[in-house]
């Protein structure tokens, strides 16, 4: 299981280096001008995520809704954990499809 993991980071990364969205948020990053959006934010998240190799990423995930549901609103913290969220749900996606 921990070999497919490690294959599907690869093919990820891979995926990601020579993406689209890589030129693109060179461009943006260069101009300075570009307002950054949770859209734009979500394929550089989910490659951190990707590359950070969490162990039962799902399991995390499940412990911190659980447990947070209080100190969670509408704020910074809510958008962060949702974009995670989002990640895991591609990063599955992802890995069902290979």
């Amino acid at each position: 299981m921990l070999h497919e993991w490690m294959n599907l980071n690869e093919t990820m990364i891979d995926e990601m280096k020579s993406g689209r969205w890589t030129k693109t948020v060179d461009k943006l990053m260069k101009s300075g001008k570009h307002i950054w959006t949770a859209d734009d934010l979500l394929p550089a998240f989910t490659y951190v995520v990707v590359r950070s190799q969490i162990r039962h990423l799902g399991t995390e995930i499940l412990l911190i809704d659980n447990f947070s549901r209080d100190f969670r609103g509408s704020g910074e913290i809510s958008m962060m954990f949702t974009m995670l969220q989002s990640s895991y749900h591609i990063i599955c996606n992802e890995k069902n499809r290979i």
